[in-house]
């Protein structure tokens, strides 16, 4: 029973994530690094969660779960609950994110540790400091081939590193900062966009980009775009990954004013748009029915593990630096995000109260172990 109820945890982002609309890039110049995600969904709702160093976990998986203790702090964004991650950055500036890949197939069982796919991205922000390191976990790590979301990630390292990371038939394919013509990531697989992005110009090919919102024509629209925004001041660097994220978006910016750092207003589909500025440790974002910039700086947070964990409401009423309106986590804050997102999504309305508890209970199974 506690099996099944553990899979059906990770089934919560099955629909959420596979939106054909999500979009992922990043923004460079020197060493300014900057990664940006369009998340399009019918559900807004969603927690910002400060999560501390020197926290022993164990996976979620009843097949030999992986049993880690956090090495460093980090931020994260989820719709799921504590320890679910949908994509974030830690206090290195090592960051992750997600789009939804219908080619997935997770590793069969070996020897290897196991977490199920949202976990992978908290072990690795808890872990990790480097793409390196990712790749290297590899070694002792695998997805739970239980797992229900069929997701591949883009992970950038504070030195500019970067890789697209996905499982195709039971194995990772790491395409690193050699292979990546376009640090781009959609709905296909990385060298399926690759192959069609050749086909136009500018890249080899003689086809103009198209308009459309499939995924291999926003694959194409954000490549081309890259090679035409050109990085200066922070703010600024911020507002063009905005803008480029809304070219992927259905949007319309309100009363013809110009967009700036402190006032984005853009009518999005896209529930939020997050943007990672790896170099200066922050994180700036928008959601649909609040577009004023919000951002997070990592400097303003003790990540030490006998602190409390704090959590934002991602919908919160604010606007520019968000870094002091955390407030400490509680089993309810976390248990009032799994319901609201329950009920929005037609297909979990009927799921078990027992399904909802054990996922709100999981983060008191976690421990403080001193440094």
């Amino acid at each position: 029973m506690i099996k099944t109820i553990l899979i059906f945890c990770s089934i919560i982002c099955i629909f959420s994530l596979n939106t054909e609309a999500c979009s992922t890039f990043l923004l460079e110049k020197g060493n300014q690094f900057l990664l940006a995600k369009s998340y399009d969904w019918i559900v807004e709702d969603g927690l910002v969660i400060v999560n501390k160093r020197y926290i022993a976990k164990q996976a979620m998986t009843s097949d030999h779960p992986m049993q880690w203790i956090s090495k460093y702090g980090s931020i994260i964004f989820t719709q799921a609950g504590r320890e679910l991650p949908m994509g974030g950055m830690n206090e290195t500036g090592l960051a992750i994110e997600l789009m939804w890949l219908d080619d997935t197939t997770y590793p069969l069982p070996d020897s290897r540790s196991t977490v199920y796919e949202l976990q992978w991205i908290q072990y690795q922000l808890d872990t990790a400091s480097s793409v390196k390191e990712i790749l290297a976990s590899d070694n002792v790590l695998r997805i739970d081939r239980n797992s229900k979301s069929l997701i591949h990630f883009i992970v950038v390292d504070n030195s500019g590193n970067r890789a697209i990371i996905e499982f195709i038939d039971g194995q990772m394919i790491a395409h690193e900062q050699s292979e990546m013509q376009a640090p781009v990531l959609t709905n296909n697989t990385y060298q399926t966009s690759l192959e069609f992005l050749k086909e136009h110009q500018g890249f080899g090919g003689e086809k103009t980009p198209l308009e459309g919102f499939a995924s291999l024509d926003r694959f194409v629209r954000i490549s081309t775009l890259l090679q035409e925004f050109s990085l200066s001041t922070e703010s600024a660097n911020m507002v063009s990954a905005f803008r480029i994220l809304s070219s992927v978006a259905n949007f319309e910016e309100t009363n013809g004013e110009e967009a700036s750092f402190e006032n984005m207003e853009l009518l999005m589909r896209a529930k939020w748009n997050i943007v990672y500025d790896i170099s200066n440790k922050k994180i700036h974002f928008l959601t649909g029915n609040h577009q004023k910039v919000r951002t997070i700086r990592l400097n303003a947070f003790d990540f030490d593990g006998d602190t409390d964990v704090q959590v934002l409401d991602i919908q919160a009423p604010l606007i520019g630096d968000v870094s002091h309106h955390f407030i400490p986590y509680s089993y309810e804050i976390n248990r009032n995000l799994i319901d609201r997102y329950y009920q929005q999504v037609p297909f979990l309305r009927e799921l078990p109260d027992e399904i909802r508890e054990l996922t709100a209970r999981y983060p008191e199974t976690t421990y403080f172990v001193g440094r």
